[in-house]
């Protein structure tokens, strides 16, 4: 029975991952993607146009859990608690998903060589540092916040979250759960007008 077509396409994604981290991009062919969807080369033309289509369309896949949580922040009335909630799901999915860390990271490799593939992760930074601005500027407006710069936090935060992902994923010492704490803390809580300089944790 043939297969719907984004069925088929999902597997050509997790297969084309597969290769793509076995081999290389370079060393990473349509055939021997083809081998492990177990379809024709023909098979994959009919859906992608190009070995390079196919590690974008891997990437935009891999984009998705990230726009969720985004919807989810945003959808989030209290700015402290949506930007705690992304800080415990952004470091959780990515912590928990090393071979997509991998495969994210092999795609940096050509980045320069493909306009697509730039273009992509150019519109994801921006639309990451719009979304975490956005919740800061909310939190303050609403008098969560002290006063402070929600362009330079949300940089700090996003650019310190994407730095220790490097280091959940290979020092096996680390708890993920008090990193996350602390990323909370020091993203969140302290930037709370709680009076008297109390301090508080975020669950």
């Amino acid at each position: 029975m043939k297969k719907p077509r984004e069925v088929r396409r999902e597997e050509i994604l997790t297969a084309a991952v597969n290769e793509f981290l076995d081999n290389g991009y370079e060393g990473a062919s349509v055939d021997g993607i083809a081998r492990r969807a177990e379809l024709t080369k023909g098979g994959i033309y009919h859906h992608f146009r190009s070995k390079a289509e196919i590690l974008l369309a891997a990437n935009e896949r891999f984009q998705e859990p990230v726009t969720s949580m985004m919807q989810t922040a945003e959808s989030t009335p209290d700015a402290a608690q949506a930007i705690s909630g992304f800080i415990a799901a952004y470091l959780e999915h990515w912590a928990t998903h090393p071979r997509e860390m991998v495969f994210i990271f092999l795609s940096f490799t050509k980045l320069l060589g493909s306009p697509e593939l730039w273009t992509l992760y150019e519109r994801r930074c921006h639309r990451l540092r719009v979304f975490a601005r956005g919740l800061y500027h909310r939190g303050m407006e609403a008098g969560c916040f002290r006063p402070h710069d929600p362009g330079r936090q949300s940089l700090a935060l996003l650019a310190a979250m994407d730095g220790v992902l490097g280091y959940l994923i290979m020092d096996r010492e680390l708890d993920r759960g008090q990193v996350i704490r602390d990323f909370q803390q020091f993203f969140v809580v302290e930037l709370m007008d709680l009076g008297a300089g109390r301090m508080v944790r975020i669950p």
